[in-house]
């Protein structure tokens, strides 16, 4: 088991997700543009031909910002998934589409089978977290590809990509964390007794407590925590070990009840964090 990961998603100014053209093309009922919105809409890429499915996008940051992570969220692609990434630093915008160089090619680890799901698993929502090496760069290309024998619609939807900013503590956190569901539906007693049931969503939430945060991860997690507070989007990962459960263990969402952190030792701090998914 790998200490779990907290991850600041990098904003994107408005108009910085564009689409990259050529192999893939977007239902325009699903616009590139829904990427923007931090509460997961579908973006759908069709089939590419010659046998490809897959999406594709662009990013502008605006300027050069430093990311060591990228993150797929709510796509459809099966466990035969994986991407490519491409990126370039300010002044030096991405060449022509298929025409990227070797030396702008990032690797992250994880990345074949990171889409995979528990085989018990019934939603078909997956997320997919793959780490790399801290850059700076402004222009990002992302490519996500499925095995076409794998992906009956021949299309891949997702709802968020970003690049992310990792802060892996070096002590995981505590044992007795774990994960809930939240049922929004309004249950009824009738008077004549029957049971009455209008089904709402269900929501699942995880809660940890990183009780070993050292004074430099702290103020790390301070300036994640002072941008993101509760009302933006936070990615939190249990566990990034590569197994068919990782899809379980990445949770996209926003932090509730957020507390006071508390010195344990002269040079160790804690912390409880609670993440309501908006997935």
């Amino acid at each position: 088991m790998t200490n779990g990961i907290i991850a600041r998603i990098v904003p994107v100014p408005t108009g910085g997700y564009s689409d990259s053209g050529a192999y893939f093309g977007v239902n325009p009922a699903f616009p590139i543009t829904n990427l923007a919105d931090p509460q997961p809409k579908t973006v759908v890429q069709s089939n590419g031909g010659a046998g490809q499915v897959g999406f594709s996008v662009d990013i502008d940051f605006g300027g050069n910002v430093s990311f060591d992570g990228i993150a797929a969220i709510g796509t459809n692609l099966s466990s035969d998934g994986y991407w490519e990434a491409f990126a370039t630093a300010n002044g030096t915008p991405l060449p022509a589409i298929g025409a990227e160089t070797g030396g702008q090619r990032l690797t992250f680890t994880g990345i074949n089978s990171a889409f995979g799901v528990a085989p018990t698993t019934t939603s078909p929502v997956r997320h997919a977290l793959a780490l790399g090496t801290s850059i700076s760069r402004r222009y990002l290309r992302i490519y996500i590809k499925d095995n076409p024998a794998a992906n009956v619609d021949g299309v891949v939807r997702v709802g968020i990509i970003a690049a992310v900013q990792l802060l892996i503590p070096a002590f995981n956190y505590e044992l007795g964390s774990g994960r809930k569901i939240e049922d929004q539906s309004i249950i009824r007693t009738l008077p004549g007794g029957e049971t009455a049931i209008e089904r709402g969503g269900r929501t699942p939430l995880w809660r940890a407590t990183f009780s070993n945060l050292l004074d430099g991860e702290m103020r790390s997690l301070w300036s994640i925590l002072s941008e993101a507070g509760t009302s933006a989007p936070l990615i939190l990962c249990e566990d990034p070990d590569i197994v068919s459960e990782l899809n379980e263990r990445i949770h996209y969402g926003l932090l509730t009840g957020l507390d006071f952190n508390e010195r344990v030792q002269a040079d160790k701090q804690r912390i409880d964090l609670t993440i309501r998914e908006m997935i």
